[in-house]
């Protein structure tokens, strides 16, 4: 379904954002636009946290990059929305969540895990530089793009904030991170903004 919103403040950002809160269940059928709003509603109100979006702003889907945002007079950039993660633990958490168990474990439907030493921070560093790759290969419709980075892997549920900031800094010398005007990342309920200049951390994105 296509997404159109005018916003004239925060509150209203909120309010209209409000029934992105909560993702789909994969037991139930979670799709890609299902991921795309809630990373969506989580990005803007980092944006807004920090006092970086400029009001009235319109909000529309689009098709690369996933979203167009329009605010004030003439300012315009696209939201491209992407996952960090593996093919083989997105299998698993679906099965896993389609099994009705109550608790499994990691590697048990295929998935990555167990884990030992470093292993989760190399493998969760490698999602990122692969999807910054990934997307910079794209043609897009607008010149300044924005990549938002969903973490959802099973090795990123063992990488802590303050070890998920240094790696992230480990990325800024990244040449495909110059593709895009901001590149942030999504952890959870947290949201590091724009990885490759002045990071921000923004915690409990509710």
């Amino acid at each position: 379904m296509a997404l159109e919103l005018i916003v004239n403040d925060g509150e209203a950002l909120r309010q209209q954002l409000e029934p992105w809160r909560r993702i789909r269940s994969r037991s139930k059928g979670r799709s890609k636009a299902d991921k795309e709003s809630y990373c969506l509603r989580k990005y803007l109100l980092a944006l807004h946290t920090r006092g970086a979006i400029g009001y009235p702003v319109k909000i529309r889907s689009s098709e690369t990059p996933d979203f167009i945002v329009e605010y004030g007079a003439s300012g315009l950039f696209g939201i491209e929305v992407t996952d960090a993660t593996d093919p083989s633990d997105q299998r698993e958490m679906t099965l896993a969540a389609r099994s009705n168990e109550k608790m499994y474990f990691e590697g048990q439907f295929g998935g990555h895990g167990p884990f030992v030493g470093d292993r989760p921070e190399e493998l969760w560093k490698g999602y990122l530089r692969g999807a910054i790759t990934r997307k910079s290969k794209l043609r897009y419709c607008v010149p300044r793009v924005n990549l938002v980075i969903y973490c959802n892997s099973n090795a990123g549920a063992h990488v802590g904030a303050g070890v998920a900031a240094g790696l992230l800094r480990e990325l800024v010398n990244l040449p495909e991170l110059g593709r895009f005007a901001d590149v942030s990342v999504i952890r959870n309920n947290s949201v590091y903004l724009d990885i490759g200049n002045s990071m921000k951390f923004i915690e409990r994105i509710e």
